[in-house]
């Protein structure tokens, strides 16, 4: 694929308005509609943890993103350098990674083990990105819907203002119910992103994830190979294909249900078979992508779940006997299922024909279009 992106002037700044003339989620607002009009940004990058967490390593390095039709189409280019803590005292060089994704291949390198990685999307090996830069990665420049989540479901509040890389910015902090916490640092003059920090469940006040960004450009002119790793002489090389295609064959598996029956996914079946795979919390989180999964009747289609983390324990979790999907879970797996799993991680709905071939993949979390579910399972009879 052939493509350049044009340079662009920056977008006009909103208005200053000082906190006590306006409220959090006006700040979030403005924030939206600034970082839409980013099209592409480049910065360097700092991240660490603290309290409880604060045995991870810090992680220093760059980064350039390109906005894409979705989030998993974005382009982004990421370059981490890993150390320890400086609490830690070690001996340990630091790690350099380095991943690119031009919005189809994912290209990525560990340098320090010299090993490079390349892959389809399609396939999964975006799955890469969390491990490789994850760390570095401001979302929002590259999300259709920026702060989507902020602005809808948490609840918001002013915590001061920060300066950040010599800019004066609001510290909107965000509340959701499952516990979880985050603060923005975003720009007082310009409304743009540039700190983020963490809070999980479970863990103190003083335990949080902090990334700040510095020498931030808004829309340079990126070329086409910005968005890939070079290769480089010497490395060893690896296929990165975490999903299963369409086209590709299922492998034939016996799982066990809650009730503790054998369940048999793949092969031969009478009738297609949506195959629903993940770990419990991302099948909770895109709870939406089941809303046309959950009104399949037992004459569309065979529908079934497999908690992942659930197979080695047998163990059903709460929380998801609690959503009250009208199908089964699958928890249990005997050795040889559960290294086929490994060997090959699943993606979140599959639909398979009749045959054990996948019609349909849907590899990424958010709704399934219903309309084309229905012609999968059409097409998989």
């Amino acid at each position: 694929m052939i493509w350049l992106l044009a340079a662009c002037a920056s977008p006009p700044s909103p208005p200053r308005v000082p906190p006590s003339e306006t409220s959090a989620e006006e700040v979030l607002e403005r924030a939206h509609d600034a970082l839409l009009a980013v099209s592409t940004v480049a910065y360097s990058y700092h991240f660490e943890a603290q309290g409880q967490m604060a045995m991870a390593p810090q992680v220093n390095g760059t980064a350039s993103l390109a906005r894409g039709p979705d989030r998993h189409s974005a382009r982004l280019h990421v370059v981490s350098i890993l150390s320890p803590p400086p609490q830690v005292e070690s001996d340990e060089e630091p790690r350099e990674m380095e991943i690119a994704s031009d919005g189809v291949r994912v290209t990525a390198a560990n340098h320090s083990g010299t090993k490079a990685f390349d892959g389809l999307i399609e396939e999964g090996a975006d799955a890469l990105i969390p491990n490789f830069g994850g760390n570095g990665l401001l979302v929002p420049y590259v999300d259709p819907d920026p702060l989507a989540r902020e602005r809808t479901e948490g609840r918001a509040s002013f915590e001061g203002r920060e300066t950040i890389d010599g800019v004066e910015c609001d510290l909107i902090k965000v509340m959701f119910d499952d516990g979880t916490s985050v603060r923005w640092g975003i720009g007082v003059d310009d409304r743009w992103v540039r700190g983020f920090e963490e809070w999980l469940p479970g863990l103190d006040a003083a335990s949080k994830t902090i990334l700040r960004v510095s020498s931030l450009q808004v829309n340079p002119q990126l070329p086409p190979d910005t968005f890939v790793v070079p290769p480089r002489e010497g490395y060893a090389r690896e296929r990165l294909a975490t999903h299963l295609a369409v086209g590709a064959t299922f492998p034939p598996l016996e799982l066990h249900d809650t009730e503790g029956h054998i369940v048999k996914v793949g092969g031969s079946t009478d009738m297609p078979t949506v195959v629903v795979l993940g770990s419990t919390q991302d099948l909770l989180e895109s709870a939406k992508a089941f809303a046309s999964v959950d009104r399949i009747t037992a004459t569309d289609a065979r529908v079934l779940a497999v908690d992942l983390p659930a197979l080695e324990t047998g163990a059903p979790n709460d929380r998801w006997t609690a959503a009250n999907h009208a199908y089964p879970l699958l928890v249990g797996a005997d050795d040889a299922t559960l290294q086929s799993l490994r060997a090959r991680m699943p993606g979140l709905i599959y639909v398979v024909d009749t045959k054990g071939i996948v019609r349909f993949a849907h590899t990424h979390a958010g709704a399934v279009p219903a309309s084309e579910l229905d012609a999968a399972i059409a097409a998989a009879r």
